[in-house]
Parts: structure tokens; sequence; C-alpha cells
């Protein structure tokens, strides 16, 4: 079951998961998990998937003819001299790679100060949160 428009009160998995056990009065509800929507992240994955996909066309244009590739299929290295698109290319998913582990660490680290904040007496939302990575 999906929902949307939850308060904020209830807006990760344990406080959704208690809300229902509260309100159907039940034990049966087994878990509640709240699903992120993160565009940044949608975004840097995209990007990385293009470039993988050129990486690996490279790679296999290499590897059938032992030449360097005639033309550089993509636009994340506009101009580049074909002899090292291959190294540039991993340069730049190594890269890419990092900037997507910065955006999971903090989502994470978002998840996790919403967890701690459920288990203090402070009210709820007083924290400054990254609109880029606000997973609500």
């Amino acid at each position: 079951v999906f929902v949307s428009g939850l308060p904020p009160e209830i807006r990760s998995s344990a406080t959704l998961l208690e809300h229902f056990r509260k309100t159907l009065q039940s034990d049966e509800v087994f878990d509640a998990t709240i699903a992120v929507d993160i565009p940044k992240l949608d975004i840097l994955v995209a990007k990385r998937a293009k470039m993988v996909d050129d990486f690996e066309h490279l790679v296999n244009v290499y590897e059938t003819t032992r030449t360097k590739p005639a033309q550089f299929p993509s636009s994340f290295l506009p101009g580049s001299s074909n002899a090292g698109a291959i190294k540039k290319l991993s340069v730049k998913i190594l890269t890419i790679n990092s900037e997507i582990a910065e955006v999971i660490d903090e989502v994470e680290e978002l998840q996790r100060v919403n967890s701690v904040e459920e288990k203090s007496d402070d009210p709820p939302g007083l924290r400054k949160i990254d609109s880029s990575c606000d997973p609500f």
C-alpha cells in the first residue's frame, strides 16, 4: 500500500509503523517503510549510467580493433582527444561515484537525525534540511 501526504511527525519508517499499529489496533502490521524521492541522486545515477554505457562502448571498440576509438560518443568529454578517452572517462566515473556516495551519506544522515529526533523530547522539525536531498 502506498500513501502520500504524510504529516511530518510520521515521516519515518518507525513512526509510520507505530501509527498503523495504533490506528489498526493490531500488531499484525509487520513493516512500514518510507520511500524516498531524491531528484539529485536520480540525476547523478542517470548521468553515471550514460557514462558507463560510453565506457563499455569504448572498451569494446578497443578490444575488438586493438586501436583507440576514432570517435568519442559521449557529451561528457566534449572536445577531448580520443587517445585518452577511456582513461578520462574512468576518472569521470570515479568522480560521479564519489558524488553519488556523498548524496547517499546525506540522506542516511538525515534519516538518522529523524530517528534521533523521534526519540527526543524536542519538538520535531527544528533542524535545517538541505532541500536537495530532502527525501520528503
